[in-house]
């Protein structure tokens, strides 16, 4: 049940809790932290994380003084997501076991949140989309509000309601959703019928600078095709020393090190996730949030690895159809490095218009008014 909150606060102190599963719910948070820092100027911001600190500081950090921002671990190691076998394969075995120990641990984790949030002197707890947090901030009365495209309850449900001591877990993380003031949904997202105060909002991504003739010349290629890999945060193991070379192609591998002249390291390049992304021929890529609005607002044509278990995938695939050039390319390609050739076909077909991404403003206007 949503609260109103007694104080008006004009320079609210912000706790905002990122889950580390990936890349996708740091891109759409930092975007949402960037607006909000301009509607707030003096308002300082702590992100809470088991994400690396220098992707997650390079990420907001591209729009918001490093002044205000800090960055520190996540307190509880209970904001697991889901386990992973690889970026597109659930252990659902492992996230089982996961989910039961956050169950049993449950008051201690929720004590151990109202510490941290006090500790902090926030004003104001946002979630993308870890749950502990909701409910600890709600019982320590601060206002808190969950934002995402998806929610843990949702995909725990997909793979673990049915599973001994699943719908127990189940019970408890519905719970403690609705303990939050407003869940922000960002489109393309699940409906989450079982939240009580969602408001659904524009997508949100960053656009990037065109810089491809920059990098064209940082990789002595000029008159290639760029071909971009990226699994977002989340290892996939990829066999490239089997893919063939391909006359007119050089490719920059994301998250690896490759050692053949006609592949490059993303992360050695010096450009920006958003630039490398706008300035590449394409992207393959599994299906999350992230890479999907942000190949599109950039009009780079995306390649996708398929996740077909994966609740968010129906609805990321159809606003990508929708909005972007698209292909699937399934495992055994990818392991061979075997491009569909319809898929470069479709790669010379004009690109749809790009859709606006104003939800990064939609949010932060609604968390100002609920604070």
């Amino acid at each position: 049940m949503a609260r109103a909150h007694r104080r008006a606060v004009s320079s609210p102190s912000i706790l905002c809790y990122v889950t580390g599963h990936g890349f996708g719910h740091l891109a759409q948070t930092a975007e949402v932290l960037i607006s909000l820092a301009r509607r707030w100027p003096e308002s300082h911001f702590t992100v809470a994380t088991s994400l690396p600190e220098g992707v997650t500081r390079q990420r907001i950090e591209a729009g918001m003084p490093a002044g205000r921002l800090r960055i520190v671990a996540e307190p509880t190691g209970a904001d697991i997501g889901m386990k992973m076998f690889d970026a597109v394969t659930v252990n659902v075995a492992a996230s089982q076991r996961a989910y039961a120990r956050v169950l049993a641990d449950w008051k201690s984790h929720i004590a151990t949140l109202r510490q941290h949030i006090a500790s902090q002197q926030a004003d104001l707890v946002l979630s993308n989309i870890a749950f502990l947090p909701l409910e600890a901030a709600q019982r320590a009365g601060i206002p808190a509000i969950a934002m995402g495209s998806l929610d843990w309850a949702s995909i725990h449900a997909r793979y673990c309601a049915e599973l001994p001591g699943g719908q127990a877990v189940q019970n408890k993380l519905l719970d403690a959703y609705n303990r939050a003031d407003a869940f922000i949904q960002l489109a393309p997202h699940l409906d989450m019928p079982h939240f009580a105060h969602r408001h659904a909002v524009a997508p949100v991504g960053r656009r990037g600078a065109d810089k491809q003739w920059a990098l064209r010349k940082a990789l002595q290629c000029e008159d290639k095709q760029l071909g971009l890999v990226t699994m977002g945060g989340m290892a996939v193991p990829i066999p490239y020393d089997r893919w063939p070379r391909q006359d007119g192609l050089h490719w920059v591998i994301s998250g690896e090190q490759p050692k053949r002249d006609d592949m490059s390291h993303a992360e050695t390049l010096g450009f920006a996730f958003e630039d490398l992304l706008a300035s590449v021929d394409f992207v393959v890529s599994k299906t999350g949030y992230g890479i999907s609005v942000e190949a599109a607002l950039n009009k780079t044509p995306i390649l996708y690895l398929p996740r077909p278990d994966w609740p968010e995938e129906p609805r990321l695939l159809h606003w990508n159809q929708k909005h972007n050039r698209t292909g699937v390319i399934d495992r055994n390609r990818l392991n061979r490095g075997d491009l569909p050739p319809i898929y470069l076909m479709a790669l010379r077909q004009p690109a749809p218009v790009p859709v606006a991404a104003s939800g990064a403003e939609d949010a932060s206007r609604i968390i100002a008014s609920l604070v």
